[in-house]
């Protein structure tokens, strides 16, 4: 009798371990690449289709620090929006787990380019899967410039010197949810150099230093003259079209073989193979079938 209530007992246990959902903890900077909205409807997708509940986390403030507070503390994070600009800071600091062999396909082992950008490639493994965006651009009030006179950057070395003529006439220069601030940043290449160089100037502001949750919110007001964003976001719906404008500056905006955002596993994370395959469905569903229509439909009409 004894015995089969015991394995009655581990037959409940079983069944139950079998049938319960595991958790993917994911974090992300507000206002990724693709909209919030965009975003939490393809994870409730997801979550419809598996037997998976994600926990999402939109960091507010100096996203960067915080997470390296969260590696601290070794908290589980299973997928991280993870900017090119940290990759070989976060890789080096021993913040991301890599890919084992096992979780991927042979179709993405030979499609290497496309699926793994290169910041997050260290020898030989891979620490980030594309997110399928084309990478920053810039997007600026048409207004703002016009009425001061002040010309588009068409390349990005004009940046530094427009970007100082809009703050001497009291605009706030250029606005991004990332900034480095105050992070651990122990690889400094010229791409970071710059951005710090920007920070310290009081050029490149944290939207929260000026009461606004992201770039957006900052944007609308009205009273900043730049935001950087991806070439996606230019299809939102709620953009102010009459203040909206996108620059194609070359090297910096439309490289459309480059593929700079990843998502990144955690270094605690517990559930790497299913963070995985929601980092594969988000790639698919968020994708656009023609970004270069998105981005000559705005081009042609400024």
């Amino acid at each position: 009798m004894r015995k089969m209530f015991l394995l009655f007992l581990v037959f409940t246990v079983s069944l139950f371990s079998f049938g319960e959902k595991k958790i993917i903890k994911a974090v992300f900077s507000p206002m990724p690449n693709i909209s919030e909205k965009l975003l939490k409807k393809v994870i409730k997708n997801y979550e419809n289709l598996n037997n998976i509940s994600v926990e999402i986390e939109i960091i507010e403030g100096n996203y960067l620090k915080i997470l390296k507070e969260k590696i601290n503390k070794k908290e589980p994070l299973d997928m991280i929006f993870m900017t090119p600009l940290y990759a070989k800071n976060a890789i080096a600091l021993d913040w991301l787990q890599p890919f084992k062999d096992g979780y991927l396909t042979e179709f993405e082992k030979m499609n290497i380019k496309e699926y793994f950008p290169e910041e997050f490639i260290k020898n030989k493994k891979f620490y980030g899967y594309s997110t399928g965006s084309l990478g920053t651009t810039l997007f600026y009030n048409k207004k703002l410039l016009k009425k001061y006179g002040i010309p588009k950057p068409r390349k990005l070395e004009d940046m530094p010197k427009i970007l100082q003529l809009v703050k001497d006439n009291g605009i706030i220069p250029l606005v991004s949810d990332t900034t480095f601030s105050g992070s651990d940043i122990s690889i400094l290449d010229e791409h970071l150099k710059y951005h710090l160089n920007m920070e310290e100037n009081k050029i490149f502001i944290h939207p929260n230093e000026i009461g606004y949750r992201n770039r957006y919110q900052a944007f609308f007001s009205g009273k900043v003259a730049f935001i950087s964003g991806a070439i996606e976001e230019s299809n939102r719906d709620d953009l102010y079209r009459d203040i909206f404008g996108m620059i194609p500056m070359e090297g910096y905006s439309f490289n459309l073989k480059t593929l700079p955002y990843a998502y990144a596993l955690g270094k605690y994370s517990k559930n790497p193979k299913e963070a995985i395959n929601l980092m594969r469905f988000l790639n698919e569903k968020t994708k656009y079938a023609d970004l270069r229509k998105i981005r000559n439909s705005f081009i042609n009409g400024m």
